[in-house]
């Protein structure tokens, strides 16, 4: 076990040593930029997912069948207020069916 160890800690230091090569013959322009592009685009997909007024409440479910599905979308919209969604849920699917 510990050999695997340190069989794992050469072969990531020989990677290391390959990517400080690799990067030192980018030029400086190049490698900025894609460093900026990285925390340009993390920014943004972290403030949309901050600021985001709705989150959604999907849930696939799958199993094999017989398996209970079907019983536990029914019990999750068994409560009366929650039967016009259902019934919009079923006619949307109603419809999407050849």
């Amino acid at each position: 076990m510990e050999k695997n160890v340190e069989d794992l800690k050469i072969l990531a230091e020989q990677w290391f040593h390959q990517g400080v090569e690799f990067a030192q013959h980018i030029p400086k322009n190049q490698l900025y930029a894609a460093v900026g592009a990285l925390l340009l685009t993390t920014i943004f997909l972290f403030s949309r997912r901050l600021f985001r007024r709705t989150k959604s409440n999907t849930v696939l479910l799958s199993r094999l069948s017989g398996s209970g599905k079907t019983v536990l979308f029914y019990q999750r919209f068994r409560q009366p207020w929650q039967m016009g969604r259902l019934r919009r849920l079923l006619r949307m699917i109603s419809t999407l069916r050849p």
